[in-house]
């Protein structure tokens, strides 16, 4: 299935998670995979199978988890940690890309103790690693370089408290982005996970801190527990390497606060990722929904630009009356989605948040100013959007 440049494809037989979704999406040079939860056996049964799943979904288009640049675990046990990476490890040998893994309450599978997905590079790659860096110390790599993006591994917090922490992983990210010339002013998006939503006010005043006036989408929710038993916070960012364009839509109701609403970079769209504010499930899910397609008509793409969708919820028993309100949206463009319950999320009446990728190529315009691109028609009537080039205060929820 193509879309807009993007190619949504399936592989048959994947026995990971069944279900309606694309398995993957290709656009331009990357690859982005849905994210699958084991269904039989114990730990190391279901990790096997998530990682054979992926490897399949990548070699239909003849990559491999050897051009992955990014992965992304969820578990159900954080006392699995040790046993998924011994499988891992024997997938992946010493290709250990930047990756992430938190744990969470449950996932759509009742049976899975794992969830797995991961963005793959067609093209010439590096992984570094830099010295020095207290926060989450162990094999990973710490970057990656895939063109002119840049993704960190997610980074946990290994000493004081919360502000302590933040600092600590803020100038970790820093300093990995720094070893190839970058900055946090470079970030497109940020990924922040918490284990006390308490502590979301004291986070936010020593991120502010460290990034200014430049608040790039963001997503920031509750996890049970991180890796390091230690760990308050865990942080990780994707950057670019180009002229960027941040922006902001007037009117949103999901999640109003400070953040910038989208991050166009290269062919690609980051949005923030929006909390649902008010009614119940199905009315935040049309609520996030309506205001994702606002953020993305804005620079003239649509839901059906997506290449990978995010949805937490706080309640797992939500997740059929969801997918019935996101079809309705998404119609037959199912592109690769990752669904996770979490115990709680920024704003305290949300019961689901969601963000998006999406990708459009521009012709002649690889990289290039996104002010340039030709965007397509405009936004009609109400959807017409109205930019603020800066943000605006803090409301109760900046995401």
């Amino acid at each position: 299935m193509a879309v807009t440049g993007a190619t949504l494809y399936r592989v048959e037989g994947i026995s990971a998670s069944p279900g309606p979704l694309w398995d993957g999406a290709v656009a331009g040079d990357f690859l982005f995979t849905r994210e699958l939860c084991g269904t039989r056996g114990g730990i190391e049964a279901q990790t096997r199978e998530v990682l054979e799943a992926l490897q399949r979904i990548l070699q239909a288009r003849s990559l491999s988890l050897q051009d992955t640049v990014k992965v992304q675990l969820y578990l159900t046990r954080m006392e699995d940690y040790a046993a998924v990476n011994a499988v891992y490890r024997s997938f992946m040998g010493d290709h250990l890309p930047p990756r992430s893994t938190v744990e969470v309450p449950k996932l759509p599978d009742p049976n899975g103790l794992i969830k797995a997905g991961c963005v793959a590079y067609r093209g010439s790659k590096e992984l570094y690693r830099v010295e020095g860096i207290s926060a989450s110390p162990g094999p990973l790599w710490d970057g990656a370089v895939a063109g002119d993006f840049f993704f960190t591994r997610e980074l946990c917090g290994t000493r004081g408290g919360i502000e302590a922490q933040t600092r600590e992983v803020l100038e970790a990210l820093q300093r990995i982005l720094q070893a190839r010339g970058l900055s946090l002013q470079e970030a497109v998006k940020v990924q922040l996970y918490l284990t006390r939503m308490e502590d979301y006010a004291a986070v936010n005043a020593v991120y502010r801190s460290f990034m200014g006036d430049h608040l790039p989408p963001r997503s920031t929710v509750e996890v049970p527990r991180l890796p390091d038993p230690r760990g308050l916070i865990k942080a990780g960012c994707i950057a670019y390497r180009g002229p960027k364009d941040l922006y902001r839509v007037e009117g949103i109701s999901a999640s109003p606060g400070p953040l910038w609403d989208g991050a166009v970079a290269g062919d690609f769209l980051f949005t923030r990722e929006l909390c649902g504010t008010r009614g119940g499930i199905e009315a935040q899910t049309r609520e996030v929904l309506e205001a994702l397609q606002r953020i993305l008509q804005a620079r003239g793409l649509s839901l059906g630009d997506a290449v990978k969708v995010q949805l937490y919820l706080t309640r797992m028993e939500d997740y059929a009356a969801v997918n019935a309100v996101y079809r309705s949206f998404m119609g037959d463009h199912l592109p690769p989605r990752s669904t996770v319950e979490v115990p709680r999320l920024p704003d305290p009446n949300g019961l689901i948040k969601a963000g998006c990728i999406a990708y459009r190529p521009f012709p002649g315009k690889s990289g290039g100013d996104p002010s340039s691109h030709s965007t397509g028609p405009e936004p009609k009537g109400p959807e017409r959007s109205t930019e603020s080039r800066r943000p605006k205060s803090a409301g109760p929820c900046d995401e």
